[in-house]
């Protein structure tokens, strides 16, 4: 029996001094970021404010201070910061709403603006992230896909997104939801599957690094996931997730990282099967849904269950764990991003542990993929983390 009890990723934070200091404005946490690590830091904090995301808005707010003097202190005191959310009562379907535009030094501005921002409307529906972003990147323009071309960049203001980013500056998004991007007619369709393309491309040409994080429902779920990794394998930054809702240390790790993916090598199958004790996440959805989560015990026993027969299930699902425990330990999930997806599909609704068996060729070439990524043939400039990783 597949258990529904869920375990996930959790980046470490770093360390931070215990010493309370006075700000101007707050009271902030000391950091241990190096001080200038990242030199000027351009820093937009873009957030789902949807009925569902009540409890990641509270983790954001709680950690605030904390966020601020990080960036104060990786940027050398040069900083700009904006926050973008969406606004859930004037307008049904949401559109992106800049509540903080970026000026010079404002993070008391951006915290205190954040106390106006609550979790509210959506509907479980798919959310304008899509939109938010080509607003941040491109400012006062139209997306190309399935967006009401009435409002620019779906901004019900029509102000758009006024602030400069500075040429010297790291560009850096931090983009939360749980939910499939839906431009501004509350529609996921292939209309923003174009939109995420466009606007990562945009986005990697002008040096912008978008980090997405996966929250509540759309943890595991590929209409969310694929998207936002996208984004961050298209423009080098961070793609975590949060079961929960706390981001605090995700947020805390990226600010430390300057937005920067670790880029980790992908690992074998075999290495992953004889090191539990190293496993990034307590379970995996291995399909499409909650119905397909299996627990790190069940996993273990599908990795070291042979497939007989030539079953292309186990075949297939050896390599789609190897290559789930691999993004979710820093590994560059763009290479196998359609391919991922499809055996994911194929998956769906497979009882793993329960002997269903199959013959077939595409799906044994879906895994030949798989096996190549997990043995660093697709990812040439991966960064490993020690030599005894093989």
């Amino acid at each position: 029996m597949k258990s529904t009890a869920r375990l996930t990723r959790k980046l470490a934070p770093l360390a931070v001094a215990s010493a309370m200091l006075t700000g101007i404005g707050f009271t902030s946490t000391a950091s241990a970021v190096e001080y200038g690590a990242c030199g000027p830091m351009d820093v937009v904090f873009l957030v789902d404010d949807s009925g569902s995301m009540d409890l990641v808005l509270d983790s954001i707010k709680a950690s605030f201070a904390g966020f601020i003097s990080d960036i104060d202190n990786a940027s050398g005191g040069d900083y700009q910061m904006a926050l973008v959310s969406q606004d859930t009562a004037a307008f049904n379907p949401e559109r992106p709403e800049v509540d903080v535009d970026l000026s010079l030094n404002n993070g008391v501005a951006v915290d205190t603006a954040l106390v106006s921002v609550f979790a509210s409307g959506g509907s479980g529906l798919p959310e304008p992230t899509d939109a938010m972003l080509d607003l941040v990147i491109n400012g006062n323009t139209l997306l190309t896909g399935s967006n009401d071309p009435g409002f620019a960049s779906c901004d019900p203001s029509g102000a758009g997104f006024a602030g400069v980013f500075r040429p010297a500056a790291d560009k850096i998004l931090i983009l939360a939801t749980d939910a499939a991007p839906g431009g501004c007619d509350d529609i996921y369709d292939a209309a923003d599957d174009a939109n995420v393309d466009a606007v990562t491309a945009v986005a990697s040409a002008n040096d912008f690094r978008i980090s997405a994080i996966s929250t509540g429902s759309g943890v595991g779920a590929p209409s969310t996931e694929v998207s936002l990794m996208k984004y961050t394998a298209g423009t080098g930054g961070v793609f975590a997730q949060s079961a929960d809702g706390d981001v605090s240390g995700i947020i805390t790790d990226i600010i430390s990282t300057c937005g920067v993916s670790a880029n980790e090598c992908p690992l074998s199958q075999g290495y992953w099967k004889n090191h539990e004790e190293l496993w990034p996440v307590g379970s995996l959805i291995v399909g499409v849904d909650m119905d397909d989560e299996y627990t790190a015990e069940e996993l273990l026993e599908i990795l070291n269950t042979p497939p007989k027969k030539g079953n292309a299930y186990l075949i297939l699902a050896h390599q789609a764990i190897a290559a789930l425990l691999n993004i979710q330990n820093g590994a560059d999930p763009s290479v196998i991003s359609a391919e991922l997806d499809a055996a994911l599909a194929a998956l769906d609704d497979v009882d793993l542990l329960g002997g269903d068996h199959t013959k077939d060729t595409d799906l044994n070439a879906l895994a030949g993929v798989l096996d190549d990524y997990n043995n660093r043939i697709l990812t040439p400039d991966c960064e490993a983390a020690s030599p005894d990783e093989a």
